[in-house]
């Protein structure tokens, strides 16, 4: 059943833009999961509002391991999924509050990494390559 979801690693030739932005989806990820660890020490709260912060980010380096999969809902998932992370990011920067566990600085990061994902999914060469399918 799963080898009918995502073929075999072998048959995965990824273009090397599109393994760019994976491995960039994939740092994103990384650094939602190390905002993570550094809310330990401010408790459950801490925890729970960063993860709840960075859950976009979390979620597009899921869906950067499907790259692979060359469908066009992968590249629209990923494009939405960062979008939602830099418009958190923008939206957190510009309010009164930040949540637990989150500092400014983390969220410019954030934001930052999110913005890049972006640019990368937009080029040419990496949409059509998701397109073409």
């Amino acid at each position: 059943m799963v080898r009918n979801f995502r073929r075999n690693s072998s048959e995965i030739a990824l273009p090397v833009k599109v393994r760019e932005t994976q491995y960039a989806a994939l740092a994103t990820t990384g650094f939602a999961f190390m905002q993570g660890l550094l809310a330990i020490p401010d408790g459950v709260d801490g925890v729970l509002g960063s993860t709840g912060h960075f859950l976009a980010a979390w979620l597009t380096g899921g869906v950067a391991l499907l790259f692979g999969l060359r469908a066009p809902w992968v590249w629209v998932a990923a494009l939405g999924l960062a979008s939602m992370q830099a418009f958190f990011g923008v939206f957190t920067l510009v309010s009164t509050e930040m949540p637990t566990g989150v500092s400014p600085f983390g969220v410019l990061i954030g934001v930052m990494a999110s913005g890049i994902v972006l640019a990368l999914l937009l080029r040419r060469d990496c949409y059509n390559w998701f397109v073409a399918a």
